[in-house]
């Protein structure tokens, strides 16, 4: 295995939540990426219970 960094972890987060069917939007929050323009102006709603079940499904992947 090549060396890897911090990045390579959340690459790999974000595709497997994306294979399981999590909308982009949510998988954008879990990684903590700011939204940006309009919506990320005026939407301030915090999308934990998305985040939340987006990271359980991507936690029974290693169950």
């Amino acid at each position: 295995m090549g060396e890897w960094t911090v990045h390579d972890i959340r690459r790999s987060v974000a595709t497997h939540m994306a294979r399981l069917g999590v909308h982009q939007e949510h998988i954008e929050r879990v990684l903590g990426h700011v939204v940006q323009g309009v919506a990320g102006t005026y939407n301030r709603y915090s999308y934990l219970d998305e985040k939340r079940a987006a990271l359980e499904m991507w936690g029974k992947l290693w169950n």
